[in-house]
């Protein structure tokens, strides 16, 4: 599949999907790609587990306008982008390019040493 999209997001967790309502508010014509099967990051893990509220019911954005389970392979100097979906690959070139990825913390495992008592990552230590 080939696309042109004015504005492309890849990242679709907090900042991702703030960045979407204020282009969708502007009118402007976007896609959001997100690795994940789901939309919101952390942060929207953090709201359901803790607040028991989905804080994407509060933004203002086009879901169509979104590609969940879609991982960017490439993105050149040109702004086009490969990215696979579903083992499909696409080719999305973009006027502008926004990367809103975020970060999840992966803990480095070493016996003996990772596993006692008090020892968390920072993601853990909220």
């Amino acid at each position: 599949m080939r696309k042109y999209v004015e504005n492309v997001i890849i990242g679709g967790g907090h900042k991702g999907c703030l960045l979407a309502e204020q282009l969708e508010e502007g009118g402007r014509d976007y896609l959001l790609l997100e690795m994940s099967a789901f939309l919101g990051g952390l942060y929207r893990f953090e709201q359901w587990y803790l607040k028991d509220q989905d804080p994407l019911e509060e933004l203002n954005i086009d879901f169509s306008n979104c590609m969940t389970e879609t991982l960017v392979q490439s993105i050149t100097k040109s702004r086009k982008i490969i990215a696979e979906q579903k083992k499909q690959l696409l080719e999305i070139e973009a006027e502008i390019v926004y990367v809103a990825t975020g970060s999840y913390e992966i803990p480095m495992v070493f016996p003996g040493w990772t596993l006692l008592p008090g020892v968390l990552t920072q993601q853990a230590a909220k």
